[in-house]
């Protein structure tokens, strides 16, 4: 008998425009799963900045347990965040299908966000209008969008160098 060969990504998938998300996410609107995902997440882009990440279309690891993924009226329309994604893309010059260490899409991030730009790019979101980033992108703010910090190691997202 053969046996069975586990693989694991030395990576994680995000949509480009949840990069404009994680600098200003803080919890609210999910439910346990689906925050438990990214609030995993976050931690561990936070304590590895250099944490290698493949950009791609569609559903990412951040969307595996979202319940808005589109049917039935919920937030998450797909053709109004493909065009967003194509935006990000352009704006801070990156392709799908390409790996890129985490801390160096923020730079690319911060580089070219300004609070008007993020205004004009997710002026419709709903956790924007519900004002819960924003202040994400003020050139004001000292702190950085992902330092490394002490993180809870449960609260990690398991990933493969």
């Amino acid at each position: 008998m053969r046996s069975k060969e586990i693989f694991v990504k030395n990576y994680i998938e995000m949509r480009p425009h949840h990069l404009l998300c994680l600098p200003g996410y803080k919890g609210y609107g999910y439910d346990k799963k689906h925050s438990n995902s990214w609030d995993r997440v976050s931690a561990s882009l936070k304590q590895y900045p250099d944490m290698r990440v493949k950009i791609v279309s569609g559903r990412d690891t951040l969307c595996t347990t979202c319940p808005n993924d589109g049917s039935k009226g919920t937030t998450c329309n797909a053709k109004r965040l493909t065009a967003l994604d194509e935006q990000v893309k352009n704006l801070i010059n990156i392709k799908d299908n390409v790996v890129y260490r985490f801390n160096e899409l923020m730079n690319k991030v911060k580089e070219v966000m300004t609070p008007e730009k993020h205004k004009e790019l997710c002026g419709s979101c709903q956790w924007r209008s519900k004002g819960l980033c924003n202040d994400t992108f003020q050139k004001q703010s000292s702190v950085a969008p992902y330092e490394p910090q002490e993180v809870d190691p449960d609260d990690v997202f398991l990933y493969a160098v």
